[in-house]
């Protein structure tokens, strides 16, 4: 009796039919069809438009998962929220990671021996010895180098 209790929509519960999940599983058989059929083809633009309509796929497949098979479509505003919340924040933290990992990292002389001055000097500086003993700091026309080389 409290499994009837649980499906009735006025207790918080919504019932979905079948047929939504069949609709929405041939839906995603059809773009997972239309995924394999796009990257075969060769679009004017090149790969970044292929890149593009795959991705474009991707997102509706995924917003079909979230919206029917997680029930976000029939819950609560604030679940809503939270769920595109969720989708922003990852968003964000797949370009800063993406711009991270594509970065090209340039030694400069200082940081790759041991410098006994600050963690980033300003100045260039060449050690003397084996453990950076007898720091010298570099001629005066030397005094605009900076430590960090602009892209």
């Amino acid at each position: 009796m409290a499994s009837h209790d649980a499906a009735h929509p006025e207790n918080g519960a919504h019932i979905i039919a079948p047929f939504v999940y069949i609709k929405v599983l041939l839906a995603l058989v059809v773009l997972m069809l239309a995924t394999v059929f796009a990257s075969q083809i060769q679009f004017p633009g090149g790969t970044i438009v292929n890149n593009i309509i795959a991705m474009t796929i991707a997102v509706i497949k995924g917003s079909l998962v979230v919206l029917f098979f997680m029930g976000v479509k029939f819950s609560t505003k604030l679940t809503q929220l939270w769920a595109i919340i969720g989708f922003v924040w990852f968003t964000l933290m797949f370009m800063i990671f993406a711009d991270y990992a594509t970065r090209s990292y340039e030694m400069t002389p200082s940081w790759d021996k041991l410098d006994t001055g600050s963690a980033m000097s300003r100045e260039m500086r060449e050690p003397l010895g084996p453990r950076g003993e007898g720091m010298e700091k570099a001629p005066a026309s030397d005094k605009n180098m900076v430590n960090v080389r602009p892209r």
